[in-house]
């Protein structure tokens, strides 16, 4: 048997005991290489999911998954209360308070502050002028002071007593107010509480003995007159 015979009877054993030729040639490059993937590549992996997008494979895409209510590529999410919440569940997601508590009791005072609920702060109260936070307090008097009132708080005066008018003289003496003791005034020396005083011809002195001797009345009686 000649070289060519050879391979001719060689290649139909091989086509029809293995390969299924159907009569091409062995040494010719095969058409078949697998199946193609939804991606359009022979042999590879890539698959449609359950979403009907292709995934896998040389895609570079996951297969998309159920949410929590059952969805294939469901947008629903369990919330911080452990609900199943969004997507199509046409459920809202509890709300969280202002210290983040899922129906929290917590909330935003007057003064904007988060206070109440598991916070363990106590809403601010109003002043007595009003204002919340205000520093402003009654005081012994009755009035409201301090804070954006402007107003001080009253003291006791010298006589002891809260928002008394009593004062210290120029003597030193608490006058004035509740005591009913005038303050003192200048004597004609210009001394506070002194005893000087001018006698009839003008003298100012202290010496009583002396007054009205360095002048007489004149003819209508007047001291030191002409």
């Amino acid at each position: 048997m000649t070289k060519l015979s050879y391979s001719f009877f060689l290649g139909i054993f091989i086509c029809t005991g293995f390969a299924g030729c159907s009569g091409k040639d062995v040494n010719s490059p095969s058409t078949v290489q697998g199946e193609v993937d939804c991606n359009g590549i022979a042999g590879g992996s890539a698959f449609v999911d359950n979403c009907s997008k292709c995934v896998g494979g040389s895609t570079g895409l996951s297969a998309c998954v159920q949410d929590c209510n059952g969805t294939w590529g469901g947008l629903a999410t369990i919330d911080s209360c452990g609900d199943c919440v969004g997507g199509d569940t046409e459920a809202e997601p509890c709300p969280l308070d202002c210290n983040l508590v899922p129906r929290g009791e917590a909330y935003i005072d007057e003064c904007g502050d988060c206070v109440g609920g598991n916070t363990g702060k106590e809403p601010c109260a109003a002043d007595c002028s009003g204002e919340y936070g205000g520093t402003a307090v009654v005081d012994d008097c009755g009035d409201c002071v301090g804070g954006q009132t402007g107003l001080t708080p009253c003291d006791s005066d010298c006589a002891g007593v809260l928002g008394g008018q009593a004062v210290l003289d120029q003597c030193g003496e608490c006058t004035g107010g509740t005591t009913n003791v005038e303050p003192c005034l200048q004597d004609c020396q210009g001394v506070w509480g002194g005893e000087a005083a001018y006698d009839d011809c003008g003298l100012c002195d202290t010496d009583s003995s002396n007054d009205n001797q360095t002048c007489t009345p004149d003819c209508l009686g007047v001291w030191g007159g002409l």
